[in-house]
């Protein structure tokens, strides 16, 4: 099984939520299969039970059972990453990609194309 990242278009999921929309349509293995649904430093393993064409062009919904405790991904949002180690006021700016500050910025997504900041740059061997 190939695995890939997928995002997801709809709005964050609260505790009472059971579909999924994705950016795109995917190929997945038989149902019910499992995908782990994570935002920064929270996740949860749901169980797809049903796929079907999303509400837009090239989306796809899933239609997921939770787990027996469902995390509620919209208390996550605004709120600050623990493990962010840079100034605040960098993350997610949408002015610069931030290396090296502790977890991955969301301005160093490649459809953002913004300028990098304090990235390693690899090295060329001879």
């Amino acid at each position: 099984l190939d695995l890939e990242y997928a995002t997801s278009t709809n709005r964050l999921m609260g505790r009472e939520d059971t579909e999924l929309v994705l950016d795109a349509a995917r190929e997945w293995p038989l149902l019910p299969f499992q995908v782990m649904v994570s935002f920064y430093e929270t996740s949860e393993v749901m169980t797809v039970q049903a796929i079907e064409e999303g509400p837009e062009p090239n989306t796809q919904l899933l239609r997921v059972q939770r787990a027996s405790t469902p995390v509620d991904f919209i208390s996550y949002f605004g709120r600050f990453p623990d493990a962010w180690q840079c100034p605040e006021s960098w993350f997610n700016d949408s002015k610069s990609c931030d290396c090296e500050c502790g977890m991955p910025d969301p301005d160093c997504d490649v459809d953002k194309r913004l300028p990098t900041v304090w990235c390693p740059i690899p090295r060329i061997r001879d």
